[in-house]
């Protein structure tokens, strides 16, 4: 049974959640484990249940086995968890929350991340009909140990001149932040291009901010590319060092790319998996 959270409920079920958050085999993403966010952090962002979320507990025979939190952009038709931790029956807390979202948002996309150690809740995902949208290992970097290089060669940041460049290589249409919308929001972004003999064969992406994170390497539907990759990395770290940031967080899919991080000093949190299923009302 699912139950939203009451202000009598916090302090006492707040820190249990907590915990269950920093156990590998019940965590969910986004992760509380990277060294970057606290446990106040995650004590602040629970307090949204009371204003712009909502968390769920579950039970199970009136024991409370788990702690949802989630939100929903009616404008997007989407949702998705901020946190998924459930100790224990795994599968019912799926059903149940899949159902509790689509009375609210009929039709609507739901994405929930977990942990790759959380073997019972994917199991369960998967059982309910979501299917495995993206599977990444997690990277942070602590820029205390960082040492900058050398700006490499061939590579810039993205000048007008190169947007047509830009759109050849980031051109995968399925995701939201394509070209077009990043262009739009570029005072938001770095752009950065990797050229061998005058051609731009690779492009890094980065979103700017108070936590500064790398979004996407594009080869344009070509191979992997390890020189571009590093000498790409290695710019925007040194930009995102010399801003006097402390750290910054990139997913990464390709397999090639991970030793090539390990030697840049970036450290691995742990895998990600994140589920989707798009939801209608039962």
């Amino acid at each position: 049974m699912l139950t939203r959270l009451t202000q009598a409920e916090f302090e006492h079920y707040a820190p249990w959640a907590y915990n269950l958050a920093m156990r590998p085999e019940c965590a969910s993403y986004p992760t509380w484990r990277d060294g970057i966010k606290t446990r106040e952090d995650f004590m602040e962002r629970a307090g949204r249940a009371f204003t712009d979320e909502e968390v769920l507990l579950f039970r199970h025979e009136g024991e409370v086995c788990g702690w949802i939190q989630w939100f929903a952009m009616p404008e997007e038709n989407y949702a998705m968890t901020v946190t998924f931790l459930v100790e224990s029956h795994a599968a019912q807390a799926v059903r149940e929350f899949a159902a509790h979202v689509a009375r609210h948002e009929a039709g609507a996309t739901l994405d929930i991340g977990l942990d790759g150690a959380n073997i019972q809740a994917a199991a369960a995902l998967e059982k309910c009909g979501f299917t495995l949208l993206e599977s990444s290992v997690n990277h942070t970097i602590f820029f205390d140990r960082y040492q900058p290089s050398t700006m490499p060669e061939g590579v810039a940041p993205m000048t007008a001149a190169d947007e047509a460049d830009f759109r050849r290589l980031h051109n995968d249409q399925d995701m939201y932040w394509n070209a077009e919308r990043i262009l739009a929001d570029l005072p938001n972004w770095k752009v950065y291009l990797n050229r061998q003999e005058r051609r731009a064969v690779a492009a890094l992406v980065c979103r700017r901010g108070e936590w500064p994170e790398i979004f996407s390497v594009d080869f344009g539907g070509e191979a992997f590319r390890s020189e571009s990759y590093r000498v790409l990395m290695a710019a925007c770290l040194n930009d995102i060092h010399g801003e006097g940031h402390k750290h910054m967080t990139y997913f990464e899919e390709e397999e090639q790319a991970l030793p090539v991080l390990e030697e840049l000093g970036f450290c691995r949190v742990g895998k990600y998996k994140c589920y989707r299923k798009e939801l209608k009302e039962e």
